[in-house]
């Protein structure tokens, strides 16, 4: 979660915490990266992650974000080593996705990780050689969180996240060791309500924000000055799991790019509904898939 929640909105989907979508909590973040062992040693090292499964992506998965050429591709599942609830990051290696800078293009742009000191986080990452972009600080009403943002290896942003309380209207997770589960994305949108529209079209996910305020991770990255506002509105769903949509100026490449690249991908998020076949795309090359609990 980036900034502080100023405001909240019941405009779509239940109005109540206990009415929240059946989907949820996220189950996996998929992250394409050009050196597998890389980055593999920089979650480990900068974040205390644990590799588990080892093996090679299934190619119907790939095919489902149009990119058949990971079928088959080295994959690492990377979980937080004292904490077993769902929110966990698989790496795909392909050496030829192009380099995606952070926050550059639509699309899966940030990882938040529930942490049990922002500060130790950050320290911890620093250590390892990952860039910090924006020191920890307090955010959330109330001073309920404080968060750091950290460059990863392939240009997605960490969000090391400390939940000291819940903002309201949010059911967020509390920790239980140094390093938590996946419980948070962030989208970067060219537009907002075009991403956002077709996630609780597909979730009924029930919205909790929707307003314009400086986001300084965005500035910082961007260069721009600090009371830049942006857009932002993020959308609960069950597990203590939310979306955050982000909406600014990004560079979107020549019209009908499909160019494989660095970052997230895909994002998994468990469905106690019917079975889904196919994902959905909430930005370019930037999907959302349904699994079972």
């Amino acid at each position: 979660m980036a900034e502080p929640v100023e405001r909240r909105v019941a405009t779509h989907g239940p109005d109540t915490l206990d009415e929240a979508s059946s989907v949820g909590p996220i189950a996996e973040a998929v992250v394409v990266v050009a050196d597998i062992a890389r980055a593999t040693t920089m979650y480990e090292s900068a974040l205390g992650a644990v590799a588990g499964e080892h093996g090679a992506l299934d190619p119907e998965r790939a095919a489902s974000w149009r990119q058949p050429s990971l079928g088959g591709a080295p994959s690492v599942v990377l979980r937080a080593p004292e904490d077993d609830r769902p929110g966990r990051i698989r790496l795909v290696e392909s050496q030829d996705a192009a380099p995606s800078p952070p926050l550059a293009r639509p699309g899966w742009s940030a990882i938040e990780l529930l942490v049990a000191d922002a500060d130790r986080a950050m320290e911890r990452a620093q250590r390892a050689g990952a860039r910090v972009v924006v020191a920890p600080r307090t955010v959330g009403s109330g001073g309920s969180l404080r968060a750091a943002q950290v460059e990863g290896p392939a240009g997605e942003l960490w969000y090391l996240t400390e939940v000291r309380g819940a903002p309201p209207g949010f059911d967020l997770p509390s920790a239980v060791a140094e390093l938590g589960p996946v419980f948070i994305m962030v989208a970067t949108c060219a537009d907002l309500e075009e991403s956002r529209a077709r996630f609780e079209e597909a979730t009924s996910g029930r919205r909790v924000t929707d307003h314009r305020l400086p986001i300084g991770v965005i500035n910082t990255v961007h260069e721009l000055p600090a009371d830049t506002v942006h857009r932002i509105s993020t959308v609960q769903l069950a597990g203590q799991s939310a979306i955050e949509f982000d909406q600014h100026a990004v560079a979107t490449g020549p019209d009908g790019d499909q160019r494989l690249r660095q970052g997230v991908i895909s994002v998994a998020v468990v469905d106690e509904g019917p079975q889904r076949s196919a994902p959905i795309e909430v930005a370019p090359g930037a999907f959302v898939e349904f699994v079972a609990g």
